[in-house]
């Protein structure tokens, strides 16, 4: 499989997450807004933003996140995400467990009956005379 060059470079998904979203077209934006636009926890995002405020690529003012403009490779950063695409975000094996429900044995036997009365009857043989007389059920 192909590696994706982004991934390669940055080697955290939310990293590259937050970079594709603000340096292309310079937006400026809100921790929780990048959570709700990106599907990521708000802490994730703080976390990869205080990094990238750390290395001198993003600037926080007012609480608000956006590219640094003396940061010395802006302009090389916003080539290179214009330029490559955005890796999947890595699946996760979910497994659903079955919810088992546990009955008491008073409901049980409600149950029971209950399927019993929901039940159509069986048919109901005819009674036939035998060679003696006797009727016989069939």
């Amino acid at each position: 499989m192909e590696k994706n060059i982004l991934e390669e470079l940055f080697t955290s998904y939310t990293r590259i997450r937050v970079l594709a979203y603000i340096l292309p077209q310079g937006k400026v934006t809100y921790y929780r807004q990048l959570s709700k636009e990106l599907g990521i926890s708000v802490s994730a995002i703080k976390r990869e933003v205080d990094n990238l405020v750390a290395a001198g690529i993003l600037k926080k003012t007012a609480g608000r996140v956006h590219a640094n403009p003396d940061c010395p490779v802006l302009e090389e950063l916003r080539s290179i995400f214009s330029k490559c695409q955005l890796p999947q975000r890595p699946q996760r094996k979910v497994r659903k467990k079955e919810k088992k429900i546990r009955q008491s044995p008073l409901e049980k036997k409600v149950a029971e009956v209950a399927k019993r009365f929901s039940e159509p009857p069986a048919p109901r043989r005819k009674a036939e005379e035998s060679d003696d007389g006797e009727f016989l059920r069939l």
